[in-house]
């Protein structure tokens, strides 16, 4: 049964900002081991990422199957997901291939899929160096290894016009923004509460890295839970919120009106830009300009 573990952990193992350049640079030039080849048949994405990246690669026509978590691909079958998969769902669907993520939790289903003979690609999407090694590599395997080139140039050239922003910033002496960003949900709907914030360890933090910004909360934990009070007393002068696309829009001027220190607030609105992908890249890194 083949598999891309070693594309998968290559991708997943360094994080800083040249790790990511590297990482971009050996994408455009070469796709790393083999993987096995289905340019025609029918795909399950266990996991949302994956079938984001299916959609990015022209080939939502072909999943059959995707994980209970997934918005994209709406017309596949709902197959559980990755740590708890409906197995009779995914073996009535008689993929061609079934993506599965590099996580302790998929042990299950590719246990599952080994003993039944079912061709799997196991990838790792979670982090910025993660996303072109995994677009490659279902890339290749389902013959649409240009499209992957060219998601991943795409990328890097994103990332090469904002990084030339903010070292024209630093060169007129303007301070690096600092940013907070607020996943999932657009807050301040009716009572004060809590909000999930990305952190510096997060895919939307490793962008604005390479973007030259600074990203708060700062400390170790990933996903924090941060009050609408703390929040008031953060120094952040940039606020990215990420709303899922049957959200109701966000009240941006009472997320001002609650912080003074924010002085611009950028809206990512859409389910594609809660999963790491390549359109979040670009998008995240057009924020260098506005």
């Amino acid at each position: 049964m083949g598999d891309g573990d070693g594309l998968a952990r290559r991708g997943t193992g360094r994080r800083g900002g040249a790790s990511v350049r590297a990482v971009l640079a050996l994408a455009a030039a070469c796709l790393g081991p083999a993987v096995p080849a289905f340019p025609k048949g029918g795909v399950v994405s266990t996991f949302p990422a994956a079938t984001e990246a299916l959609v990015a690669l022209g080939l939502e026509g072909r999943v059959v199957g995707r994980s209970d978590y997934c918005r994209g691909a709406p017309g596949a079958r709902r197959v559980g997901s990755a740590v708890s998969p409906d197995l009779e769902a995914v073996a009535r669907l008689e993929p061609d291939l079934v993506v599965v993520p590099a996580m302790a939790g998929g042990g299950k289903l590719r246990r599952f899929l080994g003993d039944f003979g079912v061709p799997s690609l196991t990838v790792g999407i979670d982090r910025l160096a993660d996303v072109p090694a995994a677009l490659l590599a279902l890339g290749r395997a389902l013959g649409r290894e240009d499209r992957a080139r060219e998601l991943v140039a795409g990328m890097r050239s994103a990332l090469d016009r904002a990084r030339a922003r903010a070292g024209a910033r630093r060169r007129e002496g303007t301070p690096r923004p600092r940013a907070m960003v607020v996943v999932g949900g657009a807050g301040l709907h009716g009572r004060p509460g809590t909000v999930t914030a990305a952190s510096r360890g997060t895919f939307y933090g490793d962008v604005l890295a390479e973007m030259g910004w600074d990203v708060v909360p700062a400390g170790p934990v990933r996903w924090p839970r941060v009050s609408l009070e703390r929040f008031a007393r953060m120094r952040a002068d940039r606020l990215v919120l990420v709303v899922p696309g049957g959200a109701p829009p966000p009240p941006v001027d009472r997320w001002r009106a609650l912080n003074p220190n924010v002085g611009r607030v950028h809206v990512l609105r859409g389910d594609g830009y809660l999963t790491p992908g390549p359109g979040i890249v670009e998008r995240l890194a057009r924020l260098a300009g506005e």
